[in-house]
């Protein structure tokens, strides 16, 4: 018995549609094989697209195979007389959806700064009440002041005029207890 030649190498041709002389691993489809199956194609695609444009069945009475069905689910007018809504238009105002949008950020802007001032307003009292808190707790701890002097009180000294007048300066030192 004969043994069988190993398979050849994946991606080779067989040697048996080989030509002589031609190197392994190379294609008998050449490119102008390949050009010719893509006119038979290309002419083929063509024909048939004519064929469906002229539509033969149309010629013959036009009938169709089959009923024409309402599309599912409800319409807009169904919708409109279930729930019993007037007949008003459906295009969106952008202009007026803007224009609500931003009177709703000026509202909540408003709103914010009222609230803002409030607040503030209401730090500033309760700073001033706890001012007047302290003053007057400053006040109640302050020690007493103590009672006048009953000598300041006095009356003034008498004008230097009503005096007598000084010692002349020839007599000499007077002695104020009057002794020689």
């Amino acid at each position: 018995m004969v043994p069988a030649p190993p398979p050849p190498p994946s991606g080779a041709a067989s040697p048996r549609h080989r030509r002589a002389g031609e190197p392994a691993g190379t294609s008998t489809w050449t490119w102008p094989v390949w050009l010719l199956l893509g006119v038979c194609f290309g002419i083929g695609h063509g024909l048939t697209q004519r064929l469906i444009d002229l539509r033969p069945g149309e010629a013959t009475g036009g009938r169709q195979s089959f009923g024409v069905k309402a599309f599912p689910g409800s319409g807009l007018e169904g919708l409109r007389t279930r729930h019993r809504a007037e007949n008003r238009s459906l295009r969106a105002d952008l202009d007026a959806l803007q224009d609500e949008r931003l009177k709703q950020k000026e509202a909540q802007e408003l709103e914010r700064r009222q609230a803002d001032l409030e607040r503030r307003d209401q730090e500033e009292r309760e700073r001033r009440e706890r001012d007047n808190e302290r003053l007057r707790l400053e006040e109640l701890q302050r020690p007493p002041a103590p009672a006048p002097d009953p000598t300041l009180d006095a009356a003034p000294p008498e004008p230097l005029e009503a005096l007598p007048p000084p010692p002349s300066a020839g007599q000499g030192t007077v002695d104020p207890t009057g002794q020689p």
